[in-house]
């Protein structure tokens, strides 16, 4: 044997206890303040070191970075900072910084086009603004981009909608900022289909949730979604304070009562769900004006009278007709889900057509009668606050604009504006609740009142206005905070931001049941993190490092005389890609998968509430500590090994658990693996690998693009194939080795404790 070869001398080896243990770490004793800054600011989303450009506000920063840390790893992400916090102004500094100074293409509402122009044009930075509408018609860039920026994303939330359909293939393999605060408006899987525009379903796998659609389609949610949904606590927000008021909800009228009863009596289809979306319409136009109900009830009588001639010609009525009746109504795509798929025929009861007459004839007379409604608000509009008036029917706009008497009342419904009597373009009509705006000469005096359609409720910077009021409840939370937004959000000169609303009468609430709606849905963002207290979600996480004072973090140990005793500590799991998987770009080779912070008793209770983690880190923040025994030390760290393996074990289990294959899937595998008996009987190295390579792609989580493209795979013959081999997306790298970092460890010994 040469004298260089080592000696192994078994009397020389020991048990170990737990491996996991001997490759565990702990820094050097430190201040306690700044190990339990560490253990705070390790829970927080990863961060991309990248300066933000100099016309970012200091408290946009840490989004910046984030979006960016997100967008080079998962390829997206989803900016949900509140309304009115500058979201454009982030996701212009996260494209500047990817895209290097080519065009960026920025998808966005139509009434937005111009706003976004304009800001970039103040930047200088170069951007194709392309509206969601010719997105709906088909009509995409022709030009790819690093990265995409989609304003109001939320409109992106119904898979079966033509502007998702067309949006989806198209934005495949590139990446792209979702800019939106409201990404939930009726159900979690909302966020799920946004997100999977540009992320795969099995994103955060190594983080311990193997499917995004899943998870969100049971209703649950999971702390791996902070690396995907970011947004700032708004504490740091210079916003105006709001003060909200309530209209005293009305009793409900003689004439009102007439007019239910007669709606009632409607037999509208015998199709149930057909039934109770005309139902609800009317409804929501009662409560909102006379005018709005008289215009619902004539065109319900056109409606009736187009069935009429259809079945008397051989024909039935179809969703299209359905959808002209209800586009009186602003936010009447709230009532689609009530028809379910398949239902082509809405079967329209005739004989409703005399009962609508005599509705058309009530409605009349109601509409000249006193309006105690109206009248609130002209009280309300007396003092002349600049005041902007939200409703759901362009009907009531008409309506407020004959019998308001204000001489100088903007107002902006769908395609038309103008103040008074005068029309004019939209823009300029906004213009005079937009600040810093040049106003036109021409107008003598300035109009204090806007009234509008939820037109004007999404995306703009109305910060002239010091009040807010809600004639008309809309049917989500949203939509109501998206109004709310128009003046609550940064540069306003109002101290104090006005919100009024106005209930709906006792009779319509019973029915349409509108407060019990709002305030479900209203749970939908509390769930997801993006409102109510920060622990009673992941987003505890995030706030917690802003709670600790500023300092040095350090990764070490300390001990602090305080109770109760027990253990603080927090870890982290990284990952290496697998040495037979490509790196991910821009990354360093490994990434952090996980970070705990959990409290360990004296009686060995392991707990990672967030109320408990939060008390102990701010109370080590808050106090001096000492070096810590070496020997309490190790200890500290074989009572920790436990936990942390609890946490390896489940991350691993996610790899077995995912979803089962689509049958899009299996069709195309079976495809491949037929291909790959073909190319090995012929030997063909180079073919194999491609094809090696599609599978690893096929069988992982997709995009809905991704999705779109395996269903057209299905269909290709063996050649077309083969042809489409090199062209399909590379799959993401697989993670092999785990290493576990000890980010903070503090041992709380009692008072008096030596």
């Amino acid at each position: 044997m040469p004298a260089s070869t080592p000696a192994i001398i078994a009397e020389a080896l020991a048990a170990v206890p737990s491996p996991l243990q001997t490759g565990l770490r702990i820094g050097a004793p430190a201040p306690v303040d700044a190990v339990a800054r560490a253990i705070a600011r390790s829970l927080a989303p990863g961060e991309a070191p990248d300066a933000p450009p100099t016309w970012l506000r200091p408290e946009q920063a840490v989004a910046f970075r984030r979006v960016l840390y997100a967008v080079d790893r998962f390829r997206g992400a989803v900016l949900a900072d509140p309304v009115g916090t500058g979201k454009t102004y982030v996701a212009l500094a996260v494209a500047q910084q990817r895209c290097h100074g080519e065009a960026v293409v920025c998808i966005v509402p139509p009434a937005l086009v111009r706003q976004w122009r304009h800001v970039a044009d103040t930047l200088g930075l170069s951007v194709l603004v392309w509206s969601h509408a010719r997105v709906s018609r088909g009509a995409l860039p022709s030009a790819r981009s690093s990265l995409v920026l989609i304003d109001e994303s939320h409109h992106f939330r119904n898979t079966a909608i033509r502007r998702y359909e067309h949006l989806a293939p198209w934005i495949t393999g590139q990446r792209a900022v979702l800019i939106t605060a409201t990404p939930v408006v009726n159900r979690l899987t909302d966020l799920g289909n946004q997100l999977r525009l540009v992320v795969r379903d099995d994103a955060l796998l190594d983080a311990g949730l193997p499917s995004i659609t899943q998870v969100l389609r049971y209703g649950h949610t999971h702390p791996a979604l902070e690396h995907l949904v970011l947004r700032s606590s708004g504490n740091e927000w210079r916003h105006p304070t709001r003060r909200d008021e309530t209209v005293q909800r009305q009793t409900t009228s003689k004439e009102l009562a007439l007019l239910l009863e007669t709606i009632d009596s409607l037999s509208h289809s015998t199709n149930r769900s057909v039934q109770a979306l005309i139902r609800a319409v009317f409804w929501r136009a009662a409560g909102s004006s006379p005018q709005a109900l008289l215009g619902c009830a004539r065109r319900y009588h056109r409606l009736l009278r187009h069935a009429q001639d259809a079945r008397e010609s051989g024909r039935s009525m179809s969703r299209s007709a359905l959808h002209w009746f209800t586009a009186g109504a602003e936010d009447q795509l709230v009532f689609w889900p009530l028809l379910t798929d398949g239902e082509n025929s809405t079967d329209l009861d005739l004989g409703d057509i005399q009962k609508v007459e005599g509705l058309i004839s009530q409605a009349q007379a109601r509409a000249r009668g006193p309006d105690t409604k109206c009248h609130t608000l002209k009280a309300i509009l007396a003092d002349r606050r600049p005041t902007l008036v939200f409703t759901t029917a362009r009907d009531t706009v008409s309506y407020l604009r004959r019998h308001l008497n204000i001489r100088e009342l903007a107002w902006c419904s769908g395609t038309n504006a103008g103040i008074g009597s005068t029309p004019l373009p939209r823009a300029v009509v906004l213009d005079w609740f937009r600040p810093g705006v040049a106003r036109p000469t021409c107008q003598a005096t300035r109009p204090t009142v806007l009234l509008c359609t939820d037109v004007a409720a999404e995306g703009l910077n109305l910060q002239a206005a010091a009040r807010v009021v809600h004639y008309d409840l809309p049917w989500t939370s949203v939509r109501l905070g998206q109004r709310d937004g128009r003046a609550l959000r940064l540069g306003s000169k109002h101290a104090q931001i006005e919100v009024i609303s106005f209930p709906l009468p006792e009779a319509l609430e019973k029915r349409l049941r509108q407060q019990k709606i709002l305030y479900a849905k209203g749970g939908l963002p509390v769930r997801l993190g993006l409102a109510g207290r920060p622990t009673e979600s992941w987003r505890w996480r995030t706030e917690l490092a802003q709670q600790v004072e500023e300092g040095p973090c350090v990764e070490g140990c300390a001990t602090i005389r305080a109770h109760p005793r027990g253990i603080l500590a927090g870890f982290s799991i990284h990952g290496y890609p697998d040495p037979g998987s490509p790196k991910p770009a821009n990354t360093a080779s490994a990434v952090r998968l996980l970070s705990v912070a959990v409290w360990i008793g004296v009686d060995g209770a392991v707990s990672e509430n967030p109320e408990v983690i939060t008390q102990q880190v701010l109370v080590s923040a808050s106090c001096r500590g000492t070096p810590g025994d070496s020997g309490q030390m190790h200890q500290a760290v074989a009572t920790l090994t436990p936990v942390i393996r609890d946490h390896m074990r489940r991350l691993r289990q996610a790899r077995w658990t995912k979803p089962q294959l689509t049958p899009d899937q299996r069709r195309v595998i079976q495809a491949l693996q037929d291909l790959a008996t073909q190319s090995a009987r012929h030997r063909d190295v180079v073919a194999l690998g491609r094809i090696s390579r599609a599978l690893h792609f096929v069988r992982g989580g997709h995009t809905a693009g991704e999705d779109a493209m395996l269903r057209e795979l299905t269909r290709l013959s063996k050649q077309g194939l083969i042809q489409r081999l090199p062209s399909l997306p590379q799959s993401d790298p697989e993670i092999g080795a785990l290493e576990v970092r000890i980010n903070g460890l503090i041992l709380f010994v009692g008072e008096g404790t030596t």
